[in-house]
């Protein structure tokens, strides 16, 4: 799901004595709009390039090219460690890998689940993705592996130089570290910020979800 930002003045500026305050003030609502904008894209684009870059993982691809050469207690131990090691390093909240010859979900745990999108309406979000054409996207869901915490996931696909999909690897984000970010902005600027879908919908403000 693609999402973008969206931010309204909570309390418009009431300075209305002449065109050279009105344009004054619509500079500085520019302004501030691009600066809470450029804040909020680059928080939100950090974890969108590191998923990227374990999609393009050599070490990675290979992994899931010959899984079926290794025991499973072995392929666990092998993607915990590289999944473990990423999500201490960089601070997220969960790194995670899906199989799509086996439709093991890896985390830094280990194999959280089997994947079965038939019974279990959690997993419906691996065949929307695949079939949506996107590289990338981002979703947000509870977090089953993380005591179900609202959190954004970062999707992408893993495909091989054939274009063949291996399986999608990514980064989750709990909400509440961009709710905190929202709400300072707001406190800061006396406005509004959410993160909208393409069809409107808010995904992500400053009220708790529970």
């Amino acid at each position: 799901m693609a999402i973008v930002i969206s931010f309204v003045l909570a309390s418009l500026i009431l300075f209305i004595a002449g065109q050279h305050e009105r344009e004054n003030n619509a500079h500085t609502r520019q302004i501030m709009a691009e600066h809470v904008y450029d804040s909020i894209y680059n928080h939100i684009m950090e974890p969108i390039i590191v998923s990227k870059s374990m999609a393009y993982d050599s070490f990675l691809h290979d992994k899931l090219i010959n899984e079926d050469s290794y025991s499973e207690k072995e392929i666990e131990a092998i993607m915990a460690d590289y999944l473990s090691t990423l999500r201490k390093k960089l601070g997220y909240a969960s790194t995670f890998v899906v199989s799509e010859k086996t439709h093991r979900y890896y985390t830094g745990d280990g194999i959280v689940k089997i994947l079965n999108p038939q019974d279990t309406p959690y997993d419906i979000w691996y065949p929307i993705f695949l079939e949506s054409g996107k590289e990338y996207d981002l979703d947000t869901d509870r977090d089953q592996a993380n005591n179900y915490f609202w959190t954004i996931f970062v999707n992408i696909k893993i495909t091989d130089t054939n274009g063949k999909i291996l399986g999608v690897c990514g980064i989750g984000v709990i909400m509440d570290k961009l709710q905190e970010l929202f709400k300072e902005f707001e406190d800061e600027f006396d406005i509004k910020v959410n993160l909208i879908d393409t069809e409107g919908l808010v995904q992500v403000d400053t009220i708790s979800q529970n």
